[in-house]
């Protein structure tokens, strides 16, 4: 899947336009190859951080997945007749914080719109104080996860006055970040 994703941006012209991130993108490719017993792509791994090598920094996924292509390559040319074992990784952090980088006011009317911004690692539904907001689906599913990710939902009509807490929430809870306090008002009465 990777790979067809990868060979689509290419057809897209992503490759041209912002090419560090795709060279490291294919050198992580060839190592799953090599991890499959094909070894003839340690030179597609090499040469995919030799196109990289001076430039280590980027978003927090692009440093890293650049991280991991340069302690294979530079194994690789250090160790040319040396084997590697890929094994399970432990459980470690995240290559990108989880946060909420940007929200909408926090003044809110009932009925009114409000999103979020941010980086988190599973798709999210936005809680104030208890009560689910139905996420809206504007920007597709990969819009609602991961990094540079936005939720926007309607303010609750059954949301109480006064203040909510926002928060998000993985599938069954599974994960939670806690957002800004907000001000509920009731909405502006039509004449």
């Amino acid at each position: 899947m990777a790979e067809s994703r990868f060979n689509e941006a290419g057809r897209q012209g992503k490759w041209v336009s912002d090419p560090m991130p795709w060279s490291v993108i294919k050198g992580l490719i060839a190592a799953c190859y090599v991890a499959n017993g094909r070894g003839s792509e340690w030179q597609t791994v090499t040469a995919a951080y030799s196109d990289v090598k001076g430039h280590p920094s980027g978003s927090c996924k692009y440093t890293a997945a650049f991280k991991v292509l340069k302690r294979l390559a530079t194994f690789r040319m250090e160790h040319p007749d040396g084997k590697v074992v890929f094994r399970d990784a432990p459980a470690g952090s995240p290559a990108c914080k989880n946060e909420i980088t940007e929200h909408g006011s926090l003044t809110v009317r009932q009925g009114d719109n409000f999103y979020v911004r941010g980086t988190w690692p599973v798709p999210v539904s936005l809680y104030f104080n208890e009560i689910n907001a139905p996420v809206k689906k504007d920007g597709g599913t990969d819009s609602l996860c991961c990094h540079k990710a936005t939720v926007s939902v309607d303010v609750p009509d059954n949301l109480p006055l006064g203040e909510a807490k926002v928060s998000l929430r993985g599938e069954g809870n599974s994960f939670f970040l806690a957002g800004p306090t907000v001000e509920v008002l009731p909405p502006i009465s039509q004449p």
